[in-house]
């Protein structure tokens, strides 16, 4: 685990990186559930704002049960319930060709739903200096924009167990709404707000076991 002061590992990408940060990956265990709910709040949400034609979003999984799957049911009824749409098919990170640089078809930032994903990805050889847990943009939480390290950052909880007719998912898509937003204020900060996070605009997204 990265120490709280190591340099090599902020919480959040350094101001250079995020004026020219235009390709995101999204990613949770299974991509069926947090990924999927992330990229598709994400892209609705970009939308709204009229920046989505500048980005490329999209979202995978570390493990390979979901492959070709559509998000799970109840991410996409909590996402349908918002206004926004869940449509990706689920896939598996593919390291050759996700890890490359952004101009080579990798991503600029690389958004691990938990720290246990971080360290899936470090292990397949992700570039750490563009490996970040999402919930860092959440600008509700206090630790977000200060110097504090890695190990504490909250992770976004996985929902895939939830029992039926539980609230999880709802809350999970509470929290991937919170960081997406505050993703695209750092990203695009002279763009308008939405201050509706229900307003209905669909989007993509992907899923898994997360």
């Amino acid at each position: 685990m990265s120490h709280p002061s190591d340099p090599s590992n902020p919480p959040l990408p350094p101001d250079e990186l995020l004026a020219r940060a235009r390709s995101i990956l999204f990613v949770c265990l299974g991509n069926i559930c947090r990924s999927p709910t992330a990229q598709g709040i994400f892209e609705h949400l970009a939308a709204q704002r009229g920046v989505r034609h500048h980005l490329r979003v999209e979202s995978c999984g570390t493990g390979a049960w979901h492959a070709g799957e559509l998000p799970d049911p109840r991410a996409r009824a909590a996402a349908a319930r918002r206004g926004v749409t869940l449509a990706s098919r689920a896939r598996v990170v593919v390291p050759a060709r996700d890890f490359l640089a952004p101009h080579d078809g990798g991503f600029d930032l690389i958004l691990p739903m938990d720290h246990q994903n971080r360290r899936d990805l470090l292990r397949l050889g992700a570039p750490p200096e563009r490996v970040f847990l999402f919930r860092a943009f959440d600008p509700t939480l206090t630790h977000a924009l200060t110097p504090e390290a890695i190990p504490e950052t909250p992770a976004v909880p996985d929902p895939y167990t939830d029992a039926p007719g539980g609230a999880m998912f709802d809350e999970v898509f509470d929290m991937l709404e919170r960081a997406s937003r505050g993703l695209l204020d750092r990203l695009f900060p002279l763009a308008v707000p939405t201050n509706n996070p229900g307003a209905p605009a669909p989007a993509p997204a992907a899923r898994r076991h997360e």
